[in-house]
């Protein structure tokens, strides 16, 4: 059986080996972090870092470097582009004799 009679060689036709599933790499996080935010009754505000080490300003609903800022809370920001939506916490120290609960 492992040697078929009717077989040029008499070996077992070759098993294809299954093909491989070629997994797209993960996108890498936007060149922005949250520096920090202010909250205020008029509307609340996103201090974010770009890559090249420059600090914006952004409100709720406008865009930086093709992300909407979807929401700014004291935890953080969010931004959204197409379908991804990102969480950026805030990485802000608090200030001395100060804690953040």
């Amino acid at each position: 059986m492992e040697r078929p009679l009717f077989t040029l060689g008499r070996r077992p036709p070759a098993v294809a080996a299954p093909a491989r599933v070629v997994e797209a790499p993960p996108e890498p996080p936007p060149p922005l972090a949250a520096s920090g935010v202010v909250l205020r009754s008029a509307g609340a505000v996103a201090l974010l870092r770009l890559a090249d080490e420059r600090t914006v300003r952004a409100a709720e609903g406008e865009e930086v470097d093709g992300w909407l800022v979807a929401a700014i809370s004291a935890d953080g920001v969010r931004l959204s582009r197409g379908d991804k939506v990102l969480h950026l916490p805030v990485r802000a120290r608090a200030a001395g004799g100060m804690s953040r609960h």
